[in-house]
């Protein structure tokens, strides 16, 4: 091995690890919500429409976040938001400390998920086009499993400070977020712009620079990289032929497979009460397991069964499961062992949603196209956790679960009639 090649697997572990801590920070920021929820409805006298508006604020802004700032990380580069970000971030989190009314608690939720939706888009796009594309799809995958031991993480650690100080230190839970902001931030420090990006824009040179670094003495900016589309032209681009169909696939797979997974885990507790579940803590725990243990396994089936194949495969299992529970509903260790495997199987194919987006968009389009799919699974996710806990007081969680099962199934045929395989593409 060469020193040449040393250095680049050295630039891409950091790379990865800079990505990795802050889709970490960014899962245990939105985890937080389910262990602090209870207390903070507690605390402020929050009825359904109160906890309704905390458990969305997040996905609004994340709406917001992502939808806008994709043109803009398009335009004058993935790095400064990337670096950046991570401040506000900690910033925002110890906010949770003074936080006295709902009013005030919304408002800091909103803001916070408004970062999460930049941070979600320039992450994927900057460690999607600093990794070699052999190695994208697992590497990548390596995202999601962050994403979820920070999600999980936050779970394990707000039902531990629950124990230990009480309900009415959720502002405690929420402000724990910056022990692992802080690690996001060393990982982050003095990264470089990256190349395909630099060479999109003109500066060959600096590309060179950045492009040998990551990859290797050989690398050249492909033709396409160094095509630059007008700027003008991105969001038409994106919705006509021939990427139209790409983008709606893509906006369909990443809206309907995080819909359920984010409203389910935001209300974890009350699902697990709803289904006959007596310790919802244990249950919360194995669940949040089986999920970190189904993101493990995604890192291999990624590459093995492929893109298309797992995302309609992923979305027919996790509906049948969902009919399952509704078919068991007498049975709560049965309905439990379900409910895990539907996490499960989700969470394996979580990594999708972080290497499929960057694979189907150019680099001109890419950071757009992926805050459209952000945005649009957010849009959903603001509606559905608002309404969900009227949908459960009014219809039940058995129906209501059904309903989520049948929003999979149709998932699953939409995506079969859309999407296409990339794993194959090429990102540089």
């Amino acid at each position: 091995m060469t020193i040449s090649s040393i250095s680049v697997k050295k630039f891409q572990r950091r790379v990865l690890f800079a990505g990795a801590s802050g889709l970490f920070t960014d899962g245990y920021m939105l985890g937080s919500i389910s262990p602090a929820l209870p207390g903070a409805i507690a605390t402020l006298g929050l009825g359904s429409t109160g906890a309704g508006a905390v458990a969305a604020a997040p996905f609004l802004g994340l709406l917001l976040g992502s939808l806008f700032g994709g043109p803009v990380i398009d335009r004058y580069g993935r790095r400064i938001p990337f670096v950046w970000d991570m401040w506000l971030f900690l910033l925002f989190a110890i906010g949770h400390v003074f936080v006295h009314g709902l009013a005030d608690l919304v408002a800091l939720r909103f803001l916070t998920g408004l970062l999460l939706g930049v941070d979600y888009v320039a992450g994927k796009v900057y460690v999607s086009e600093c990794v070699a594309n052999e190695r994208r799809g697992v590497m990548m995958s390596w995202l999601s499993v962050s994403w979820i031991a920070g999600y999980t993480t936050a779970f394990v650690a707000g039902s531990g400070l629950r124990q230990i100080f009480g309900a009415n230190d959720w502002r405690l839970i929420f402000a724990s977020a910056s022990v692992p902001v802080l690690v996001a931030i060393a990982f982050r420090r003095n990264l470089p712009e990256t190349a395909p990006w630099l060479a999109h824009h003109g500066r060959i040179k600096a590309a060179l620079a950045v492009g040998r670094r990551c990859f290797g003495a050989h690398w050249t900016p492909t033709t396409a990289a160094a095509s630059p589309v007008p700027h003008s032209s991105g969001w038409k681009a994106l919705v006509r032929p021939p990427q139209h169909r790409v983008t709606f696939g893509v906006v369909a797979f990443y809206s309907l497979h995080n819909v359920p997974y984010l409203v389910l885990n935001t209300f974890l507790p009350g699902v697990l009460a709803g289904v006959g579940v007596r310790n919802p803590f244990t249950a919360g725990i194995l669940y949040d397991a089986l999920i970190l243990a189904g993101a493990l396994v995604g890192l291999k089936l990624i590459d093995v069964v492929g893109r298309r194949t797992l995302a309609i495969g992923s979305l027919c299992i996790q509906a049948a499961l969902l009919f399952g529970v509704i078919a068991c509903s007498t049975s709560p260790q049965i309905t439990l062992i379900l409910l895990a495997l539907f996490g499960a199987v989700l969470a394996s194919a979580d990594s999708l949603t972080y290497a499929y987006p960057p694979e189907c968009f150019p680099t001109a389009l890419r950071a757009l196209g992926i805050g459209l799919t952000v945005a649009a699974s957010r849009a959903l996710a603001t509606v559905a956790t608002f309404i969900f806990p009227q949908l459960v007081t009014t219809y039940g969680m058995q129906r209501v679960i059904a309903g989520l099962g049948l929003v999979l199934a149709v998932g699953a045929a939409i995506c079969a009639a859309t999407l296409q395989e990339t794993r194959d593409a090429h990102i540089t």
